[in-house]
């Protein structure tokens, strides 16, 4: 998990392009740049554009770099007379150049600290790349390369760091998915208005919880067999019900329309192309038989998932919550030392006593979201969300975290099983429904 420095949620205070092109208005020299010196400008342009705290892995810089008309044949292309590009000889280079970065101090390798549990009991540490970030030498020596770039370059580049990180993962599952930020503007400004972005962190993607809402929710009208498909005017074509709607209580769905000839995502074949979003009364959509075109995903087994259950046991895995993901706390409590340990739990157990005494005062204070498995013997089912207040009582300040309180199988008792960011737990939550003003959306 990476900690992003906390910014205003509205869009004014959440400046994209902020950076000083002036005196880069003028041809000064970006031809010249050596293929590292466009990777560290890669690697930077988030932190100093909109001061987005994100590692980056050889893979994304290889489409942010692909994806920018200055640098699309940067890597990948060798010195062969035909310049055909190839991804892996791609990431290959930008390896070895950031290896060369490292090795000037001008970036740094960032990794995540995975605990796992033998079967003895003993707890072992390993580490988990994330990709790598830029230093302080190294911002400052983006910031000078910068100053030798086109006003349209970074432009182009920041909007490439966009479309990259949007990723709608299980569309693209199942269908071919191009400009998926260009399907997603038009889509935000058509339903009813909604914030889509994180409001305690900054993201190189733009609307976060648009793309994740959208992601889970095709997949999940795939899993329950809700997708709709017909033959219209010669082509096949498929919708699901975004569960979105416009101002005027119209539904929105999404299309894929039959590839004409078999589309390619990387090395997967797919029979299906995704052509955006459409308002029930579109053309597209009528030409679908049923009351609605397609139905919503439901997440619900039973009313009684959403309450939180006072008859049921309360349970806190305290090895997962003390030593697992320590960057997720506030930054005086993420030390390994004893003393540091004794903080963390001292302050936990406050806190969750401060959640389940707010929780008996007001059941709303539970709030649902929807549990994804990780694997095919675990099973999805709704947690609830209770505030961590870390630092004292209550105040006016948000929460410091999201406890996932998690439901046992046999009804019978609910595990405290992790503390995650409340930009995750708003996201999460959404998914089940548009939230009111709660402690989450405050």
């Amino acid at each position: 998990m990476v900690t992003n420095q906390p910014v205003s949620a509205h869009p004014a205070h959440r400046p994209r392009g902020c950076l000083d092109t002036s005196v880069a208005s003028e041809k000064t020299g970006q031809s010249k740049l050596a293929a590292s010196d466009w990777l560290l400008v890669a690697l930077a342009l988030p932190a100093l554009d909109i001061k987005a705290d994100e590692p980056l892995s050889n893979q994304r810089l290889r489409v942010v770099l692909r994806m920018t008309r200055a640098t699309s044949s940067t890597y990948g292309v060798g010195e062969r007379a035909a310049r055909v590009y190839d991804p892996e000889a791609a990431i290959l280079e930008i390896d070895r150049d950031l290896e060369h970065l490292s090795s000037q101090r001008l970036v740094e390798p960032r990794v995540q600290r995975v605990r796992k549990r033998a079967p003895d009991g003993a707890a072992t540490y390993s580490e988990k790349s994330l990709g790598y970030s830029p230093t302080h030498e190294g911002l400052d020596h983006a910031t000078s390369l910068l100053g030798r770039l086109e006003a349209e370059t970074v432009s182009d580049m920041r909007s490439g760091h966009e479309q990259a990180a949007t990723d709608l993962l299980h569309l693209r599952q199942f269908a071919l998915v191009t400009n998926a930020l260009g399907k997603l503007k038009p889509l935000k400004e058509m339903a009813q208005q909604e914030d889509w972005w994180y409001r305690h962190s900054t993201t190189i993607e733009p609307y976060p919880i648009l793309s994740s809402y959208l992601s889970f929710t095709f997949q999940r009208c795939r899993d329950q067999d809700k997708l709709a498909t017909n033959k219209w005017n010669g082509r096949s074509r498929c919708i699901f019900n975004t569960g979105l709607f416009t101002p005027n209580l119209e539904r929105i769905f999404g299309v894929f329309e039959e590839a004409r000839t078999q589309a390619r995502q990387g090395q997967k074949s797919l029979p299906w192309v995704f052509r955006g979003f459409a308002r029930e009364s579109d053309p597209v959509v009528r030409s679908f038989r049923g009351d609605p075109p397609a139905a919503h995903a439901t997440y619900l087994e039973k009313a009684s998932d959403l309450v939180y259950d006072e008859g049921r046991r309360f349970t806190i895995d305290y090895d997962h919550l003390l030593d697992d993901h320590l960057d997720r706390f506030p930054v005086d409590m993420q030390g390994l030392d004893k003393h540091s340990g004794e903080l963390r739990r001292a302050r936990l157990e406050r806190a969750i006593h401060h959640a389940r005494m707010k929780l008996e005062q007001n059941y709303r204070t539970a709030i649902p979201q929807f549990y994804w498995p990780n694997s095919a013997s675990d099973h999805s089912r709704v947690q609830l969300l209770l505030p961590l207040y870390l630092a004292g009582g209550e105040t006016s300040a948000p929460a410091d975290l999201a406890l996932v309180v998690d439901p046992h199988p046999s009804e019978s008792s609910y595990t405290a099983a992790t503390a995650i960011p409340l930009d995750w737990a708003f996201k999460n939550a959404r998914l089940l429904a548009r939230l009111d003003r709660d402690w989450l959306d405050p």
